[in-house]
């Protein structure tokens, strides 16, 4: 655990570390990943699980922030964390889809993996952050689930129209929108997107 915090306090620190420190960092993450804690993989995962996750999400979303980090250190993140993805709170799991999409790292076994760990009827509940979060990824990375888009707008929308706002109601309509557009998932990996895809943390 300890070493997660270093990893994120460095990533967070102001000014920000250069890109080189930053790929270090990756590498750091992603070999402390390899090595769980005992209970993280558990049903009934315990109070270090839940610490070790909730570092997990926060390390994946300041690491996105740095432009520097090539894709040669994020595939290696994706290999570990996919069989993570299951055990990861609500907000830790949209944090990720957040990062692997912000990174153009999510290939599309992995976003398969983070759609199905979103459908698990254990997830816990979204936040309207969360919900955008989880719809401009996918929308991010062009992978087209419709069955989850559905679920996601018919069942975890509705209770939060009055803290998504104007604004939020708008992102989940661009995001969806996008997605129309998109192949069905289990397609051939989608082009890189463009420039100016909603909701970012």
């Amino acid at each position: 655990m300890i070493a997660l915090r270093g990893i994120l306090a460095t990533l967070r620190r102001e000014p920000r570390c250069p890109p080189r420190e930053a790929c270090v960092a990756a590498g750091q993450l992603a070999e402390a990943l390899r090595r769980p804690p005992p209970g993280a993989l558990a049903e009934d995962g315990d109070a270090e699980a839940e610490t070790f996750f909730i570092n997990v999400g926060l390390c994946l979303n300041a690491l996105s922030k740095h432009l520097g980090v090539g894709k040669s250190h994020w595939e290696p993140l994706a290999s570990v964390t996919a069989p993570l993805l299951p055990r990861l709170p609500a907000r830790q799991l949209t944090l990720a889809l957040n990062a692997f999409s912000r990174a153009s790292a999510a290939h599309n076994d992995w976003l398969c993996a983070a759609a199905a760990a979103l459908r698990r009827p254990d997830r816990g509940a979204l936040s309207a952050q969360d919900l955008l979060l989880a719809l401009s990824a996918f929308a991010r990375a062009l992978h087209r689930d419709e069955d989850l888009v559905l679920r996601l707008v018919r069942d975890d929308a509705p209770p939060l129209v009055e803290e998504l706002h104007p604004k939020g109601l708008a992102g989940v309509a661009q995001a969806a929108a996008r997605l129309a557009e998109a192949p069905t998932a289990g397609g051939p990996p989608p082009p890189p997107a463009p420039a100016g895809a909603p909701a970012e943390t």
